[in-house]
């Protein structure tokens, strides 16, 4: 989840060149060419064969969606810091009584930097904190470590079987671009994670955002993975998925790119809006997928970060094929956080990237102010990224 920004690093691209970075630090790229992305993979995408993912549930009577409604008295703040530190882009996965959540943060108050966080929450009380993986050395991902997305599976790596697996954005520079990601493994969801040395989805196009952002889900239980990112480039902007196995890293197997449609997406004006900066979480009873993401919209400083997201959701099959149309389920927005800015939002998931509740969703999202915003209950600017703060909310139907 992130935005471009023009010093930071992690944002989402933008609707222009460039992803989020302080946003993630990659603010917002995407140029509004969505029609032509989806004449483009209306034209590249016939003939392909439907590929069936073994976690589809081939139930055919396929269940309708309804929409979700936003239960606002259930609104909270989940980590809270009143310093000049900030947290964002939330993955959360909900086991037993706890949840286990990883997000971008500064280690240092008053640097921007990111490190990703661990924390164990219980009653939304943090249990246990602690830093899960930052840049070090002089590789492609020494400076900027952020946007973290984990799943339980099999995976062998240098003689050692590990249970799970850690995407993330990475880059090497103090700056919203050289972005790629990677993959950590670990024992345990407390870590510690041990770093596969090289990117898996490499981006080597210098000065342009990258490749990044991703969310992950299990297709098998073991090593068979969906693997979405954003990529950003002075050119274009879209999100796209690979078909991985990383059951073995000796011989790890990444799948070719596919394009995930934009139709049906507008941005706050009514205009055709690109997807980018997006968590998915798989619904197996009506082979479906959610995604939440941002839409452009925001004038005023900082503009790299939306004002509001919204939750939209399309059928396993479209996703495959590149094809089909997004149904928006739900949106949130200044009028539900009372913040300006609404961003980097994530799903709390199962350990496999699915819903826990095929009825409800929790999501977990980025607050934060702008330059216009009340005193009284924003930070001090002109540094928007010390307001960055993660809430979290329920949807049901």
């Amino acid at each position: 989840m992130g935005t471009y920004s023009k010093s930071k690093r992690k944002h989402s691209p933008t609707s222009g060149s460039t992803k989020r970075i302080k946003q993630r630090k990659v603010s917002r790229n995407p140029k509004f060419f969505a029609l032509a992305a989806i004449l483009f993979l209306a034209i590249t995408t016939l003939g392909v064969a439907l590929i069936i993912p073994k976690h589809q549930n081939l139930n055919s009577q396929a269940s309708t969606t309804g929409s979700f409604a936003l239960l606002s008295p259930g609104l909270t703040q989940v980590i809270k810091y009143t310093g000049q530190k900030y947290f964002y882009a939330p993955a959360a996965i909900q086991s037993g009584t706890s949840t286990y959540m990883w997000v971008c943060q500064n280690p240092t108050a008053g640097v921007i930097r990111d490190d990703i966080y661990y924390y164990q929450l219980s009653n939304n009380t943090t249990v246990t904190s602690k830093i899960a993986l930052q840049g070090s050395g002089t590789g492609w991902d020494s400076y900027h470590n952020c946007d973290p997305s984990v799943v339980k599976g099999t995976f062998k790596y240098s003689g050692t079987t590990y249970s799970y697996a850690l995407f993330y954005t990475g880059n090497n520079v103090n700056a919203s671009s050289n972005n790629q990601v990677g993959v950590a493994f670990s024992k345990s969801l407390a870590g510690p994670w041990v770093k596969y040395p090289k990117p898996i989805v490499p981006y080597l196009q210098a000065n342009d955002w990258g490749a990044g952002q991703p969310s992950v889900t299990s297709i098998d239980g073991k090593g068979q993975l969906m693997l979405f990112y954003t990529i950003g480039s002075t050119a274009d902007t879209y999100t796209a998925f690979r078909k991985v196995d990383l059951s073995n890293m000796t011989t790890p197997v990444i799948g070719s790119e596919m394009r995930v449609t934009n139709s049906g997406l507008t941005n706050a004006q009514g205009q055709p809006d690109i997807l980018h900066n997006a968590d998915f979480v798989y619904n197996p009873t009506e082979d479906r997928f959610y995604a939440i993401h941002e839409v452009a919209g925001a004038t005023d400083y900082p503009n790299y970060i939306s004002s509001l997201f919204e939750v939209v959701s399309i059928d396993g099959a479209s996703i495959w094929s590149g094809t089909g149309q997004w149904k928006v389920e739900t949106q949130i927005n200044s009028q539900l956080s009372k913040y300006p800015r609404n961003h980097n939002g994530g799903f709390l998931r199962n350990d496999a990237g699915a819903l826990i509740n095929q009825n409800t969703l929790g999501i977990y999202f980025t607050v934060s102010c702008s330059a216009t915003s009340s005193p009284t209950t924003c930070y001090q600017f002109p540094q928007a990224e010390w307001s960055y703060r993660v809430w979290k909310v329920q949807a049901q139907r």
